[in-house]
């Protein structure tokens, strides 16, 4: 590895002080998924996942939890995988910061303004360095009243959406991009067999990643949605009901601790169903996982069947 490849690892495991002041990217609001059929998505994505429609706006259906009632996953025709996944931003100061930070990236944003979510008073989308696109946001003052004013499904499974998982070429690339614009390295993994990381887990705040980069083939995947740990159990049985099988799981993973267990959408998304994951603190400094990778990915045994390890979309 030359000198300037060192240098930017280095940058992408948080060896350089964070560019921004805490808290300029709060979370991931919500994950927009191409499907082929929108219809067909809905009734998937609410009778499989228990998931609720709020709204429907611009060619997409916003879904959300049941009980907590945020937005959690939108839906729009054509195509398949992510669209885009959504941060919620600290106000319009903190986009402002943000919009100048992505500009040392030489990287061209587009005001998404006019093409979001009720409750969203401001956006700009950019591209990752692996082409899939990053919304921030910033949320209108109403928002949260917005969302309690919606009615709560009690019994339900409560789904909020906590992290996706980005395939990639160049791990230590799209890291350091991130970093660059706010996001922490929480864990890393380098490859057993040569130079380069196998992944790296980033967040914004003090949950253990909402941004995982694996190495293999460009693409989405997954998107993370997260429940009480018993409940992604009794959800197994849920899908049992529906004759829905899961594609892997349930297991537990070393980063984030997650008890996790993955389906996949008719058209091939994959949706992890996860317990809450790891509180590890926002000023943690990032650590090197360094345990075999099989019990990395699986510390329960089970390892992933060939599609888990190397199906995108």
């Amino acid at each position: 590895m030359n000198a300037t490849a060192k240098r930017g690892a280095l940058a992408a495991l948080g060896q350089v002080p964070p560019p921004l002041p805490r808290g300029d990217i709060l979370r991931v609001d919500h994950v927009s998924v191409r499907v082929l059929d929108l219809e067909q998505g809905v009734a998937w994505y609410t009778t499989i996942l228990g998931l609720v429609e709020i709204e429907r706006r611009r060619g997409r259906v916003y879904l959300g939890s049941p009980l907590s009632r945020r937005y959690a996953i939108a839906l729009t025709e054509g195509g398949i995988g992510m669209e885009y996944v959504s941060f919620a931003v600290n106000g319009a100061d903190a986009l402002q910061r943000l919009g100048m930070l992505i500009d040392k990236q030489d990287v061209a944003t587009l005001d998404s303004s006019g093409d979001m979510r009720t409750g969203i008073e401001r956006a700009i989308r950019l591209k990752l360095p692996t082409d899939h696109v990053l919304e921030l946001a910033v949320l209108a003052p109403d928002d949260g009243e917005l969302v309690a004013r919606r009615p709560a499904s009690p019994g339900a499974f409560n789904l909020d959406v906590s992290h996706v998982q980005l395939r990639t070429g160049d791990v230590t690339d799209s890291a350091n991009f991130l970093s660059g614009i706010g996001f922490y390295v929480t864990d890393y993994v380098k490859m057993r067999d040569r130079e380069g990381f196998f992944a790296i887990f980033t967040r914004v705040n003090e949950f253990h990643h909402q941004i995982a980069l694996f190495a293999g083939n460009t693409g989405f995947h997954h998107v993370a949605l997260e429940t009480d740990a018993m409940d992604v159990i009794k959800l197994g049985d849920h899908l049992l009901l529906h004759r829905v099988a899961a594609e892997y799981g349930p297991g537990r993973h070393v980063p984030g601790k997650g008890v996790f267990m993955y389906i996949r959408d008719p058209w091939g998304n994959r949706v992890e169903i996860s317990s809450p994951i790891e509180m590890v603190g926002f000023d943690a400094p990032p650590r090197e996982l360094t345990q075999p990778i099989p019990f990395i990915v699986n510390m329960w045994g089970p390892q992933p069947p060939e599609s888990w390890r190397n199906d995108v979309t």
